[in-house]
């Protein structure tokens, strides 16, 4: 790959994979248990219900298990 091929790339990466990207980083690398709010803040969003969105989303990918407990806060799940 070109890095002008890898500059196309990159630049359609969307908004959310890159929010997404460093909230799962944050998580993996800082064992991070955010909560919305705190997801939020982090990555400077206006709005709360996007950054719910935006978890419920990754929550959903098998790939980085996460949940929401009954305290409100996103936490790894063990396989």
């Amino acid at each position: 790959m070109t890095t002008r091929q890898r500059q196309r790339s990159a630049s359609r990466m969307s908004i959310p994979t890159i929010r997404g990207a460093l909230v799962i980083l944050r998580m993996w690398t800082q064992a991070w248990e955010p909560s919305t709010a705190e997801v939020q803040e982090y990555l400077g969003m206006a709005d709360h219900s996007g950054a719910y969105r935006l978890m419920c989303r990754l929550s959903g990918a098998e790939e980085f298990p996460i949940r929401q407990d009954d305290d409100g806060r996103w936490r790894r799940m063990e396989s």
